[in-house]
């Protein structure tokens, strides 16, 4: 296939979405019926549609004699519909019994666990003034008002730091890399507006690889990205808590093109081999999770317990983070880590005109231009972030575990609450020169008293507005109280658990599920929290430490 990387994507992308539909036919989409139909047969169908028939027969006749088939035609449906669904469980539970099989369980304790909630959004939603839309236009225009709003505004900034570029040749994309990308990609997941999944290309084997390895050396270096990939979809989601016709209640989730994924996975694993983060970051760092972050908390915590040292710590939230990063802001801290020029021009292709139209139960809505902050759910989009946060505070972050960040989650801990004051402030000046925003309402602090001394531990401020003052907090899941102790973690994770048992309950209770999967699900989420002996990253180096002092 010839021609710029452009014209190759479309006559592909044409091509593929052509033969799909003759093939397979296009779904009519709408609203998802949540009645169980994965069990139907030819035969099944066909009792409904007769018993439906009569039905509507009936209702127009009023006559006995048509009562009386509809009711053998509804008593017959009921009777296939029952065989139908006993040999469809059975063939069900056999296959869970396989390995193939067992990773269905999931997905069946999802379903069941959906099927019971109250609510999953509302059809009509409130305008600016509170004032229920019931026009589908209105509530499409709605939609693009708020999201177009939320995603191109920038907090004030002043920060005018102008980093020097690194020129040089940068090697071509090979088929390995291509490779590696592909695999981590997930099957089943939904696709952007060009409707191409990734496992097409899993389909097509080496020779699809070579292929997209070709095109990503062709953006790289001639004629940049196809357009359709720079278009998206946005779907909100409702949170579960506050009213559901209030569009602030919702979360976009924002569907982009699956080649485009791959592509970013290749730009990902090029720039960690170049972006050197802090030890202090636990946040999409591969080898560290949200246990490394509490373990070091609880380590100092209990170290100081036992040298009865006071701990003063301030919880840093920020508004908006990975929406309103400015743009220019995330080329500087490129450039600032080493990263050569043509490696951030390719990913400022992959920003310059991105488009996006929010998809919802009334349809898809007018197009609009997403001009700030990192794209949400990209694979490059924690890695953007990590290395602004890093570019922006790497000179004013002290040692682990006394400063600690998972991507925005912020903690700044001292045994001086003067100190930890000025490393408030110093954080505040940086962190808001450059465009990110410390909130003054969420940003906490809490007094660990460890000394058994009668002081208080004061108040902190940020700006000119003190900081809400806690006796718990909930870091990273984990619940931290103000005497060092975990009972408070310990209800919340008895409580949750409970929650969990709730959801799942369906399966736990089923009598037909394989004991082996229960205790699967159960254990499912333990592997994290199951050697408390054996902390990860560098919470194992503060044991270590503390073991030769």
């Amino acid at each position: 296939m010839n021609g710029t990387a452009r014209e190759r994507w479309t006559a592909f992308e044409k091509f593929t979405i052509q033969s799909a539909k003759s093939m397979l036919g296009v779904s009519k989409g709408g609203l998802h019926d949540r009645k169980e139909t994965w069990w139907w047969n030819e035969e099944v169908k066909k009792a409904a549609a007769d018993k439906k028939n009569k039905f509507k027969i009936w209702q127009r006749s009023k006559t006995e004699q048509d009562l009386i088939e509809y009711k053998c035609a509804k008593k017959n449906t009921k009777r296939i519909v029952a065989i139908a669904k006993s040999e469809a469980s059975e063939d069900l539970y056999e296959k869970l019994h396989t390995v193939e099989g067992a990773e269905r369980i999931y997905r069946l304790a999802k379903q069941r666990s959906r099927s019971t909630l109250d609510c999953h959004g509302a059809k009509y939603i409130d305008d600016i003034d509170g004032h229920l839309i019931t026009d589908r236009e209105k509530i499409k225009q709605r939609w693009k008002a708020y999201y177009e709003e939320l995603l191109n505004e920038e907090f004030p900034h002043a920060r005018a730091t102008r980093e020097i570029p690194i020129f040089g040749p940068v090697p071509p994309v090979d088929i390995q890399e291509v490779t590696t990308a592909l695999k981590a990609m997930k099957n089943g997941k939904a696709v952007g507006p060009d409707g191409i999944p990734a496992e097409v290309w899993k389909e097509t084997g080496k020779t699809g690889c070579e292929w997209l390895a070709s095109l990503f050396n062709d953006i790289m270096f001639n004629t940049g990205m196809p357009n359709e990939w720079r278009a998206s979809h946005l779907i909100p989601f409702y949170k579960n808590k506050g009213s559901a016709r209030v569009c602030s209640n919702y979360r976009g989730i924002k569907l982009t093109s699956h080649t485009l994924k791959i592509f970013e996975r290749v730009m990902v694993s090029r720039l960690q081999n170049i972006i050197d983060l802090t030890e202090n970051q636990c946040g999409f760092v591969k080898g560290k999770s949200t246990t490394d972050a509490i373990h070091a908390i609880r380590i100092l915590m209990e170290n100081c317990k036992l040298e009865k040292l006071d701990l003063h710590m301030v919880f840093i939230d920020l508004e908006k983070a990975f929406d309103r990063i400015p743009r220019e802001l995330i080329w500087e801290a490129l450039r600032g880590r080493r990263v050569p020029e043509p490696y951030i021009n390719v990913i400022k292709d992959m920003y310059d005109g991105s488009t996006t139209q929010v998809r919802n139960q009334d349809g898809v809505g007018e197009k609009f231009e997403v001009r700030v902050g990192v794209h949400q759910g990209s694979a490059l989009s924690p890695l953007l972030f990590n290395t602004v946060m890093d570019y922006l505070t790497s000179d004013i972050q002290t040692e682990a575990p006394w400063t600690l960040l998972y991507a925005d989650d912020v903690v700044l801990i001292d045994t001086d609450k003067n100190l930890l004051q000025n490393r408030l402030n110093q954080w505040l000046d940086e962190l808001e020169s450059g465009g990110l925003r410390i909130s003054r309402t969420k940003t906490e602090y809490m007094y660990v008293n460890l000394a058994e001394n009668t002081d208080d531990g004061g108040s902190l401020v940020l700006g000119d507005q003190v900081l809400p003052r806690v006796d718990k907090f909930k870091y990273l899941g984990s619940v931290l109280a103000n005497d060092a102790s975990v009972d408070a973690d310990l209800g919340h994770r008895i409580s949750t658990g409970w929650m969990k048992w709730r959801q799942f309950t369906g399966v736990f209770c089923d009598r037909k599920m394989p004991p082996k999967l229960k205790g699967k699900l159960c254990l499912k989420g333990l592997s994290a929290d199951g050697n408390k002996d054996k902390p990860m990253g560098f919470a194992r180096g503060i044991l270590a430490k503390d073991a030769n002092t």
